[in-house]
């Protein structure tokens, strides 16, 4: 019998593997806004309450006597799972800094104020104040995840067409930052901060964006071979969490690289989403990296083993090539690389630029690029 309790926040199908995880030695109760979750079965106890509502969270989670609340590879719980486990047994340290971390506005004025390269931006939350010289732009929601709500206007003629179309994503009291567009290669670096402050990266990936005014994830090439990178990436996080004064965490860090300086584009104290962290990262370092989460949020000690030299590249796909991805199923299949097909369950109600990814994984890095080239020919 499990005695221990924990609440998992979130139960969507990119959290599934850590949910599994933690149930082989935690009675697990789960909390998420949906009715009929994907990851309802895999908990013992299911509440379907808004992550917004956390003092009726915390209600339930002291009357079951939860000893520890967790999140999988989700931006949008992380303040609420922060400040529960404050109330809980007032053990985390990070709960006083995720409220800036997760604020872009804040995160950027962090930036400025300890002299790290940034874009400029500006920012305000009433629209009479916005500034219709700054453009172009990015624009962005101060708190937000996923690229839901970001978007590139040339000028402010576009800036007002674009916002209705996003309106919602903007909503009080979220502030609207207004941001430089970086020129450049975006990357992301996936990895840990341990309990002495050292920085481990377990990946490193080159992503592609859809073309402007959108700002979408199209693929990614994930665990690239770059010494120079790598090295600036990791001094680049070490200062950064100096800084903070944050250890003990995961991170995923995107940022892109001008006049040899770094420049932060997101940053987030969790593991990549759509599976990345839990699968693709868990093949690169040859471990189980929701079992680290899990040990991290239980403040034990934790290893991580060298990088391996797979390679994985991940292409997210929408609504306009489903059909045919199913047509030639096969002869994608039958590519020395392949890996995967996944079509994402999407609520009906729901739109979502991401519909699915395909995932191809080669240590020969010539043959994956050979067979990414095959694979756009026939999509």
């Amino acid at each position: 019998m499990l005695y221990k309790k924990v609440a998992i926040l979130g139960l969507g199908e990119h959290q599934l593997s850590g949910i599994k995880q933690l149930a082989n030695k935690y009675y697990t109760i789960g909390f998420d806004s949906h009715p009929n979750p994907i990851g309802i079965k895999k908990v013992h106890e299911f509440y379907n309450i808004d992550i917004t509502k956390k003092n009726k969270i915390l209600e339930i989670c002291r009357k079951k006597e939860i000893i520890k609340v967790l999140s999988f590879n989700s931006e949008a719980v992380l303040k609420t799972v922060f400040w529960l486990n404050n109330k809980i047994d007032n053990s985390n340290t990070i709960n006083k800094k995720i409220n800036f971390i997760s604020d872009k506005a804040k995160l950027r004025n962090f930036l400025k104020k300890n002299k790290f390269p940034y874009p400029k931006f500006y920012s305000f939350n009433n629209l009479k104040l916005i500034n219709k010289n700054f453009f172009p732009a990015v624009v962005k929601p101060s708190i937000g995840s996923g690229s839901k709500g970001v978007f590139y206007s040339k000028n402010f003629s576009e800036f007002e067409k674009d916002f209705s179309k996003n309106r919602d994503f903007f909503k009080y009291p979220k502030k609207i930052l207004l941001e430089e567009y970086i020129n450049g290669t975006e990357y992301a670096a996936d990895g840990w901060i341990n309990n002495q402050g050292k920085v481990i990266i377990g990946a490193i990936s080159k992503k592609k964006r859809s073309k402007l005014p959108n700002l979408f994830d199209l693929s990614l090439v994930i665990n690239i071979e770059n010494k120079k990178i790598k090295k600036k990436t990791l001094y680049f996080l070490q200062k950064f969490f100096e800084k903070l004064k944050i250890k003990n965490s995961p991170f995923h860090l995107e940022f892109k690289i001008q006049n040899n300086k770094i420049f932060l584009i997101d940053f987030s104290l969790r593991g990549a989403g759509f599976s990345v962290y839990s699968e693709i990262l868990s093949e690169i370092v040859g471990q189980n990296t929701d079992q680290i989460i899990i040990d991290i949020f239980f403040n034990k000690n934790f290893t991580i083993r060298q990088s391996n030299k797979k390679k994985f590249y991940l292409l997210f796909f929408d609504k306009s090539k489903v059909q045919n991805i199913k047509n030639n199923l096969k002869k994608i299949e039958l590519f020395k690389s392949f890996y995967k097909v996944i079509f994402y369950k999407i609520e009906k109600k729901k739109t979502n630029f991401r519909l699915g990814h395909i995932l191809l994984q080669n240590e020969n890095y010539k043959i994956l690029r050979k067979e990414i080239s095959k694979l756009k020919k026939i999509l």
